[in-house]
């Protein structure tokens, strides 16, 4: 076989994945399988997903039970790395509709001492539910911008040489960069392919970069430019995920995680506001289970601030709890880097709260 198309998923829409595989469908050249890596999606979500991909001839679906852990796209790829037949791999994005000719140009160009990367067409928000159809029949390039995409494609020896996609990686960005840095290092030649070469669209979503740079995205950004290897020291990249293995994705399901130490965040105490939820845990025995359940801040009725003199002062809020962008921001952070005391958690981000069950090593 001479290619394997990879691609990692978490709880996208239905529609989207449709269009990604109708443009496999579509391909000229049909000598490939797909390799679809479902990082943790919800059982409502992965279900409908499984059976669609089930449905196109020579697709292998991989659910890795990672519900409730930060994404790890780079694990995930790894997975499907570790599985594939192909000489050649494509690295694959899920917002991707590819026009039917273009992994025979793809094919065409590749050579072992290479990889491959593209631009892609971004579609606008007014063409959000467009089919691939629609797609390849008005290619739509007066309404698109041209811009980078994570796709890449380089020999399955290249990839295995330098173990994969780097695992350090967690939520948005960084391991797009890394596998091009670590590539040639390696000593590959680089290709980059303009999207009007190879016609490749980007189905659009709502960004998902943050708005300032994070704590956890500065320090895999301080990661990404101190790599100076090719092969990056991970002797157990692309290992699945056993949910029989996770304690903490145990106690969530069944409830029992309440029973286990409650851990706290002191919104009134300013830039010590997170010291109670760290000591916390440091304090937890070994195996021991711990929980966080947090309401974000709400807009509350203004107060007066009062002035040295008695008089009227600026309006400030009532509210002591923290945002949801800070909490977020901060839990990332730490769970990121303290993998390595953490032996599983659990968690969960929604609009109104954050639900964090931890086991500790």
């Amino acid at each position: 076989m001479i290619l394997s198309v990879i691609v990692a998923f978490r709880n996208r829409e239905l529609r989207r994945v449709q269009n990604f595989l109708d443009s496999l469908a579509a391909q000229t050249m049909q000598d490939f399988e797909l390799i679809f890596i479902d990082q943790g999606s919800d059982s409502a979500v992965s279900s409908p997903v499984k059976q669609v991909v089930q449905g196109v001839s020579n697709s292998h679906y991989i659910y890795n039970d990672s519900e409730g852990l930060l994404f790890n796209k780079s694990q995930a790829l790894n997975i499907g790395i570790r599985v594939a037949r192909g000489k050649y791999l494509m690295i694959a994005d899920i917002d991707s509709v590819f026009l039917p000719d273009f992994f025979s140009s793809l094919v065409a160009r590749l050579s072992p001492g290479q990889f491959i990367t593209h631009n892609a067409l971004y579609l606008p928000e007014e063409l959000e539910r467009v089919t691939t159809k629609e797609i390849t029949e008005n290619k739509y390039f007066d309404k698109c911008i041209e811009n980078f995409i994570g796709v890449c494609t380089a020999s399955a020896e290249a990839f295995s040489l330098i173990n994969g996609y780097d695992e350090f990686y967690t939520g948005w960005g960084g391991e797009d960069d890394d596998i091009i840095r670590r590539l040639k290092l390696g000593g590959y030649r680089h290709e980059h392919v303009p999207a009007k070469v190879m016609l490749m669209y980007h189905q659009w979503h709502p960004s998902r970069a943050p708005k300032e740079p994070s704590l956890w995205y500065l320090t895999m950004t301080r990661h990404l430019f101190q790599q100076k290897q090719a092969k990056v020291e991970q002797p157990a990249w692309g290992k699945m995920i056993d949910a029989q293995e996770r304690p903490a994705l145990h106690f969530y399901r069944d409830g029992s995680y309440k029973s286990g130490v409650q851990l706290n965040f002191s919104e009134s105490s300013g830039h010590l506001c997170y010291n109670n939820f760290i000591e916390g845990f440091f304090n937890l025995d070994r195996s021991g289970v711990a929980f966080i359940d947090y309401p974000f801040s709400t807009t509350a009725p203004p107060r007066r601030k009062r002035t040295l003199f008695g008089g009227g002062g600026k309006e400030e809020s009532m509210s002591t709890l923290l945002t949801k962008e800070k909490v977020s921001d901060f839990v990332e952070y730490f769970l990121a880097i303290n993998r390595d005391l953490i032996l599983d958690y659990y968690l969960r981000i929604s609009s109104s709260n954050l639900l964090l069950v931890l086991s500790r090593k």
